[in-house]
């Protein structure tokens, strides 16, 4: 894990961590079936809930948690200059 001291070092993060992330999701969604899951486990699924509404469930999860994520590392660099 990279150390954030800067804008500057928040902006290089920001730019690689995303491409690499979204490259592998890119592909994992490519070669996974329609109706299967991608990121959610198979207990998730059942009678009223499909593998679609999973794994938006775990995105939307996700994107919180990073958005989360980002405020508190633009916090910590404003802090800091």
């Amino acid at each position: 894990m990279s150390t954030v001291t800067t804008q500057a070092d928040l902006r290089a993060i920001l730019s690689e961590y995303p491409e690499d992330h979204l490259a592998f999701d890119a592909e994992k969604g490519v070669t996974t079936p329609a109706g299967r899951l991608v990121y959610a486990a198979r207990d998730c699924i059942g009678p009223e809930r499909d593998a679609t509404d999973a794994d938006r469930e775990i995105i939307v999860s996700l994107l919180g948690d990073a958005y989360q994520a980002l405020a508190r590392l633009r916090l910590c660099c404003e802090h800091r200059e």
